[in-house]
Order: C-alpha cells, then sequence, then structure tokens
C-alpha cells in the first residue's frame, strides 16, 4: 500500500521523505495538520500523522530552551 502512495507522490510533484519523528516514509500529499517538529536549525520539519504530531509537540516543549529566546 506504501508503493501506491510513493507513486502517487513521484507523479504529482510531492516530496516522499522519512518522518523525523518515527523514520517512516509519507508523501506530501499525505500531510495532515499536525505540530511540526522545530529542529535544531530553528526550522520546522512535517511529522507523518498525529500520533507523531503529539510526539513532536512533547520533543518542541523540551527543547523550548534552544530557541524562546533566540533574537
Amino acid at each position: 500500500m506504501r508503493f501506491l502512495n510513493k507513486l502517487y507522490a513521484n507523479i504529482f510533484g510531492y516530496f516522499w521523505l522519512p518522518c523525523p519523528v518515527c523514520g517512516k516514509h509519507f508523501g506530501g500529499h499525505e500531510h495532515v495538520n499536525t505540530v511540526p517538529l522545530i529542529n535544531v536549525e530553528n526550522r520546522a520539519m512535517g511529522v507523518c500523522s498525529h500520533e507523531c504530531g503529539k510526539k513532536a509537540q512533547i520533543l518542541n516543549d523540551a527543547n523550548v530552551h534552544r530557541w524562546a529566546y533566540r533574537i
């Protein structure tokens, strides 16, 4: 089944990348409204599902000190 999602992403120009939280690949067409993971460069990275969105929020809250006071 993931093969069809990958094929769809490739045909229509969506990204196909691993989730930064769980490592499973997902496509841009599957991207849901979840909390993004903020990386060390203060850039938001999309995650694959609502469950990973919850984990991303926990990780963001744990690392709030690294970007909260950045000017």
